[in-house]
């Protein structure tokens, strides 16, 4: 499109004309993609579980190159960053521990804005989780090879992590320590442990 602009004044005399080409551009850039955790900063027992420890997480994502990318958690804007090549990533500042709710979309210079992405769920646990109680086997005679259950109760869900071997608690059985060796529980907010 072009704007021609000509002055004439009051008596009649015409300036030259002007002319200024410009670009209207009222489309909406394409809606960016689902916003990603980076698997660095998800800490959970998988790396793509949306679970994290990290309360200032990267958070990574497509949309057309030069667009401003607005990252909102619910309806609260967390930041803004440009994309380039196609591609951006935000560093969010302090999240609460609890559940988020991430979304973006995308300006382009005209200030036409996208709709909102489909929402990235994520996790932020940064509290470390504390024993609640320890139930005992109760008093009473038990023979060499009875199994004796510990189950310890935590304040929140924990998952057991084997892949190094297998967890125990020291117990002492007499004048003697032993080691109750970890059967179940693993996701729950109770472990139980087992001495035979």
């Amino acid at each position: 499109n072009t704007l021609q602009l000509k002055v004439v004044d009051a008596a009649g005399n015409s300036g030259s004309v002007k002319s200024q080409a410009y670009t209207l551009d009222t489309s909406p850039p394409a809606t960016p993609a689902t916003p990603v955790l980076t698997s660095a900063s998800d800490s959970g027992v998988l790396n793509n579980d949306r679970i994290t420890n990290d309360n200032t997480p990267t958070i990574i994502g497509t949309a057309e190159s030069g667009t401003s990318v607005k990252l909102y958690d619910g309806a609260t804007l967390l930041g803004t960053v440009v994309a380039s090549g196609g591609s951006w990533s935000y560093t969010v500042g302090a999240l609460s521990d609890g559940d988020h709710t991430i979304t973006a979309t995308a300006t382009d210079v005209a200030g036409n804005t996208s709709a909102a992405s489909a929402a990235l769920m994520i996790t932020v646990d940064n509290s470390v989780p504390s024993v609640n109680s320890v139930a005992v086997p109760g008093d009473a005679t038990y023979n060499s090879g009875s199994p004796l259950n510990l189950t310890v109760n935590f304040d929140e869900n924990v998952t057991v992590d084997t892949s190094g071997g297998i967890p125990s608690i020291a117990i002492v059985v007499g004048a003697t320590t032993r080691q109750a060796v970890y059967v179940s529980g693993s996701g729950s907010s109770s472990l139980v442990f087992r001495y035979v």
